[in-house]
């Protein structure tokens, strides 16, 4: 819902990623989990606007670069393996709507032969470990 919504309030941004990644609103989770929403939520701000996780939808773009820097973060060994398998999950839900996108857009086959090898590259870098 948030992404359909928006971010409203000025916690809406740090509720959002809470939701995300632990199901719960950032009020609810204890110090630790919230110490590590409040680092992503400051990665996530920029004094020139808004980043498109935090606005309302994403473009097609945005969810590529998300999708892109979620791969990122699941082999981050700073980010607690609980916050990592998170992030696989949401990387599964976000390459479907990604692909459904791509689908009406019009431009599938072209999207589905650079997401076979982007996964594949993926695949490789979660086997090896590297970031």
């Amino acid at each position: 819902m948030d992404r359909v919504t928006g971010a409203g309030s000025q916690t809406a941004g740090r509720d959002k990623l809470a939701r995300d990644f632990y199901q719960k609103d950032y009020q609810e989770l204890p110090q630790k989990q919230q110490d590590d929403v409040d680092d992503l939520h400051g990665k996530l701000w920029n004094p020139a606007g808004t980043s498109g996780y935090l606005k309302k939808g994403l473009s097609f773009a945005e969810a590529h670069h998300l999708l892109l820097e979620a791969y990122r973060a699941e082999t981050d060994k700073q980010y607690p393996q609980e916050i990592r398998s998170a992030l696989m999950d949401f990387a599964r839900g976000l390459e479907k709507d990604i692909s459904e996108a791509a689908k009406a857009g019009g431009f599938y086959p072209e999207f589905s032969k650079a997401e076979k090898s982007l996964r594949a590259a993926v695949k490789e870098i979660r086997a090896n470990g590297n970031n």
